[in-house]
């Protein structure tokens, strides 16, 4: 049954492989993967002393990361790779040990965390924020007093990486819907930016942004005894937001809604009764064509959040009516989870834009990486020096303690006119002062060993060629 308090969060992998989070009252967080058999495995426990609320995100590099609260209110992140166990680190202790929505959220952008909930002291509700960089979380962080409702702020970042926060506060007398944003670059949140202006409440934020740039963002405010659904967009790299359309009005209040972009399409939509109510523009937001007949919604449609990292489908949904039944299928969006063929000249440049993106990402992390390798090898290599320079020094030790053989040859003057008879023996084996040298060094320097008998052979050459050279020139003189 649908129900945004209870959403499941459903993931398609670079690969095409969806997985599937969700709570279960008996085992807490679990997730399934949809197999090439067309099935759903059986559920694997990712956590199951969490509290249901809970909030997962896919990276560029198909990592899952998981947000929730364990049942005594501290908050736990937790990292996810394919095919590995799950790596859990707590990010903030809950001192009073109290359990309720604290509305969890998270955002991975220019390689960190970012988290974000609420917390309450002494009455008063605080949107706040933690980071996570390379697995070490630093001290949260209050971004602004906040009017706790039942969604009270959402969560984009834009083409940059920039951090946008949509919530709403009071002017006095009205709840207002304004945003801060927060700037990769400088690592500070800016002032607070008012949209709305109405003499009446308007709340529930919900944001869009699409492959253009464009921020669009539906809310619901109450005009005359009237709830109204209402539409409005930022201009890229402009503080400018368009005029307000009303999209729906209704004596009740409007609670179930949701904005979606898909492909160069906008849907929004909202749920009355179990009936659902679109509207969809594909102008980018310029005007919008309702549905000419409400939908139905069965008992096998639930609420989902989506994301895509297929380079080819383009589905952003914060929240969205799907089916599991005889697979896994999403509402609005049936053409988008094909191939996209037949592009047109705008689609095909917000594609090359998203990889583009994506390579400058992936060059950032190569360039990372060969700094990481370049000061490995220099380490090495002084080590390497250092090494040498030991071994060098104990060969010097070894040279000094070695006595020269002595030969029994006389040396060869050019003034004699005999010359005594050639010894019997030119070297004698019995005492090696090489091998008596090597018998004092470790095992371990074997090839120190081999270094040396190579130098006592190349010795005992030079004896037998002076050797040879003396019978010569004795043979000359007779």
């Amino acid at each position: 049954m649908y129900n945004p308090n209870n959403k499941q969060f459903v993931f398609k992998d670079s690969e095409g492989k969806l997985w599937n989070f969700y709570y279960d009252t008996n085992q807490g967080i679990c997730y399934s993967i949809f197999s090439k058999r067309f099935a759903w495995s059986e559920p694997r426990v990712v956590q199951s002393e969490a509290y249901e609320q809970f909030y997962v995100e896919i990276d560029e590099k198909d990592c899952f990361h998981i947000i929730y609260q364990d049942k005594k209110g501290n908050i736990i992140y937790c990292f996810m790779q394919q095919n590995e166990t799950v790596k859990a680190l707590p990010v903030l202790t809950s001192k009073s040990h109290s359990v309720f929505n604290k509305h969890l959220s998270l955002i991975v952008a220019n390689s960190s965390v970012h988290i974000f909930f609420i917390i309450e002291h002494n009455g008063i509700y605080m949107l706040s924020y933690q980071t996570i960089t390379a697995g070490v979380p630093v001290a949260p962080k209050k971004v602004d007093n906040i009017t706790l409702l039942p969604n009270p702020y959402t969560v984009v970042y834009d083409l940059n990486d920039d951090i946008y926060v949509f919530y709403h506060i009071s002017d006095g007398k009205n709840n207002q819907i304004g945003y801060k944003k927060y700037s990769m670059v400088n690592k500070i949140w800016s002032e607070y930016s008012q949209i709305t202006m109405f003499s009446s409440n308007s709340q529930n934020p919900r944001v869009v942004v699409d492959r253009n740039g464009i921020f669009h963002i539906c809310y619901v405010r109450k005009q005359d005894k009237q709830f109204q659904l209402v539409y409005q967009q930022k201009i890229p790299d402009r503080n400018m937001w368009t005029s307000e359309s009303i999209l729906a009005g209704s004596g009740t209040p409007i609670s179930n809604f949701s904005i979606l972009s898909v492909k160069s399409s906008l849907v929004i939509y909202y749920l009355k009764d179990d009936a659902l109510y679109s509207f969809i523009s594909n102008d980018f937001g310029a005007s919008f064509t309702k549905s000419s007949k409400s939908t139905s919604l069965s008992r096998q449609h639930i609420c989902v959040r989506y994301k895509s990292n297929s380079p080819y489908e383009h589905v952003q949904a914060d929240e969205i009516p799907a089916s599991f039944v005889n697979g896994f299928k999403l509402m609005f969006t049936h053409d988008s989870m094909d191939l996209e063929s037949g592009l047109n000249t705008d689609e095909m440049r917000a594609i090359i834009t998203t990889e583009l993106k994506i390579l400058k990402r992936q060059v950032a992390d190569l360039k990372e990486a060969q700094n990481i390798i370049f000061n490995n090898i220099k380490s090495l290599e002084s080590n390497q020096q250092n090494m040498e320079l030991s071994l060098m020094k104990e060969i010097s030790k070894i040279l000094i303690g070695i006595k020269p053989v002595k030969s029994d040859v006389e040396p060869i003057h050019a003034n004699r006119s005999t010359y005594p008879e050639a010894p019997q023996n030119n070297l004698k084996h019995t005492t090696n002062p090489y091998t008596q040298s090597f018998s004092n060094l470790p095992k371990s320097r074997e090839e120190l060993k081999r270094l040396f008998a190579d130098r006592v052979k190349k010795k005992v050459r030079l004896l037998k060629n002076f050797k040879g050279v003396w019978k010569l020139q004795r043979k000359k003189n007779k």
